[in-house]
């Protein structure tokens, strides 16, 4: 995303693929996840959280992920992620994922090394960062247990939307990330809005206080879902980040092959500075 510049954006070319893959029910393509030809399976018109890979179950975002991973490492959206794990491999990079039984996690919990992987998921207020629940690490990203300067690289994938402080948890995140290090994530985004949207906070007492109507995500560990605290816009961002001292930067991503389809497609990369 380039602020003052005009979007190259095919609309039209994104209409036709979506209907005919709607359509159709399936896209051939090629997973990144798992790094073979695929066929994608298309069963619903919310495409970012759908086209479905038969090889890997990776959703559309998780491709986008991925792609955001390589730019930020090789300079390009084109490696696979078993690509990206060889080169975390050789260089002893360590990587935390704020979750713990995604599609992409499980992947780097196969081909990672012991010891450079760390996985997390989030059980509640009554559970202190460190602390293992069910054998998984729970860490709340406001105030993790870990050290200063522990990671090469850091992913969320639709986290942060549902911490009460996103603010914090941005600059807690890049206290745990080692100077040069990248930070990519995906999160619910506004990319023309001037300033996030915030639906829901908490009071002086941790209570919840609803700002709009309350908007729920589906929620493995949660049957009531997960609240949705904020929606984020690109200005605010870039202005949080850089004036961490960090570089800062969006991507939209679309691609028939890889099976990204939608204008939504949209993921995030911060490389620490400092």
């Amino acid at each position: 995303m380039q602020p003052g510049r005009e979007s190259q954006f095919d609309h039209d070319l994104d209409a036709r693929v979506k209907e005919q893959a709607l359509r159709r029910g399936t896209l051939k393509g090629f997973c990144n996840v798992s790094g073979r030809a695929t066929e994608f399976i298309v069963s619903s018109d919310n495409l970012r959280e759908n086209v479905i890979s038969k090889h890997s179950s990776s959703i559309n975002r998780h491709r986008q992920l991925v792609c955001t991973v390589s730019v930020a490492i090789f300079g390009h959206p084109r490696a696979t992620l078993g690509e990206i794990a060889a080169h975390v491999n050789k260089n002893r990079w360590k990587v935390y994922m704020a979750e713990a039984n995604s599609v992409v996690s499980t992947f780097l919990k196969r081909h990672l090394k012991t010891g450079l992987l760390v996985c997390s998921e989030y059980f509640g207020p009554a559970h202190q960062s460190g602390d293992v629940v069910n054998g998984i690490l729970h860490q709340d990203l406001q105030r993790t247990s870990f050290a200063n300067d522990t990671f090469d690289v850091i992913i969320t994938s639709e986290v942060l939307e549902h911490v009460p402080d996103a603010l914090a948890a941005e600059k807690e995140l890049m206290r745990i990330l080692k100077p040069g290090g990248i930070y990519c994530f995906t999160v619910p985004f506004a990319p023309v809005h001037e300033h996030d949207i915030v639906y829901a906070d908490l009071d002086e007492h941790g209570n919840t206080r609803y700002l709009a109507e309350p908007q729920f995500h589906l929620d493995p560990l949660r049957p009531e879902g997960a609240l949705v605290y904020r929606i984020f816009a690109f200005n605010d961002m870039k202005r949080r980040f850089e004036t961490m001292g960090h570089e800062f930067k969006s991507f939209r991503f679309w691609s028939e092959s890889v099976g990204i389809l939608g204008s939504d497609c949209w993921a995030h990369m911060v490389r620490k500075f400092c």
